[in-house]
């Protein structure tokens, strides 16, 4: 599977993003810039961020990480150990085995991560992301913004707009018929279609200026 657009290409049980940010490879993800990376049972931070391994996290600069049973926070934060944490400056705040933190980054619940702002979010067995990119649920995938994330055994990217990749079923908020239905595979279809919702109990919106197909396994943009 080739996908073309700003960034570049998956392929198999991987996926290798060319640009600014990047990728994953395998059940693990790398992000490259100045954002996150994430290593199987492991995680990096490059940038102004950075590091964490194993079990526990490091984590460097004005931004913040959890990872595995404890924490430890660098920079204009605090540290934590334990199996709950409060976070105190711009941030705050872990409450038993998850975690929460305000501002304009982070926020960790139990064995998944948020992150709030302009990077990102991952959950568990999905990921959200928030800010000028945005979102991944479950066994699919919503993509949009300048830059791209993927997740699972399966992937999207498109350059400036969004693929999705569903179990669920997709309706779209305009008279236009702005999904097609390939299997498990979704794809917009429709030049106008602002809004989509997941089951009608929330909506992604969505701004599409280019339509995506999928031709034979290969993706392409028109």
């Amino acid at each position: 599977m080739v996908l073309y657009g700003d960034f570049v290409v998956l392929y198999g049980d991987f996926v290798v993003l060319y640009g600014d940010f990047v990728v994953l490879y395998g059940d693990f993800v790398v992000l490259y810039g100045d954002f996150v990376v994430l290593y199987g049972d492991f995680v990096v931070l490059y940038g102004d961020f950075v590091v964490l391994y194993g079990d526990f996290v490091v984590l460097y600069g004005d931004f913040v990480v959890l990872y595995g049973d404890f924490v430890v926070l660098y920079g204009d934060f605090v540290v934590l150990y334990g199996d709950f944490v409060v976070l105190y400056g711009d941030f705050v705040v872990l409450y038993g085995d998850f975690v929460v933190l305000y501002g304009d980054f982070v926020v960790l619940y139990g064995d998944f991560v948020v992150l709030y702002g302009d990077f990102v979010v991952l959950y568990g067995d999905f990921v959200v992301l928030y800010g000028d990119f945005v979102v991944l649920y479950g066994d699919f995938v919503v993509l949009y913004g300048d830059f791209v994330v993927l997740y699972g055994d399966f992937v999207v990217l498109y350059g400036d707009f969004v693929v999705l990749y569903a179990n669920a079923k997709w309706t779209c908020a305009s008279s236009a018929s702005c999904l097609r239905h390939r299997g498990r595979f979704y794809a917009i279809t429709a030049k106008w279609c602002n809004s989509i919702f997941v089951d009608n109990t929330y909506s992604i919106e969505i701004g599409i200026s280019q339509e995506a197909d999928k031709m034979n396994g290969q993706f392409t943009l028109t």
